[in-house]
């Protein structure tokens, strides 16, 4: 998050099509993103999944196991639209 706040927030110029395609020109740029991308929604949905045991809402085990589909999924849709998302800007 602090290289994508630097490069895109805090660096002058305000975020357009152009920085980011700069940005996932070079490998090192893409595969920080991507990588990005990718744990800030798996933090996204394993949270989903923990919040809901914790705080009762899915008590049982088949309920618990209901919950991990349900967040599991989410991460798989979310994942592949933020990956979609970045590379959309790969020349």
């Amino acid at each position: 998050m602090t290289y994508h706040l630097i490069t895109t927030r805090f660096s002058g110029h305000p975020p357009t099509f152009q920085l980011m395609h700069r940005i996932v020109e070079n490998p090192f740029g893409l595969w920080f993103m991507l990588i990005g991308v990718v744990a800030a929604v798996f933090h996204f949905s394993n949270g989903l999944w923990s919040f809901f045991i914790h705080w009762g809402i899915t008590v049982g085990s088949r309920s618990q196991r209901v919950s991990a589909y349900f967040s599991a999924v989410l991460f798989l849709m979310f994942g592949t639209m933020g990956i979609w998302a970045i590379l959309a800007f790969y020349p």
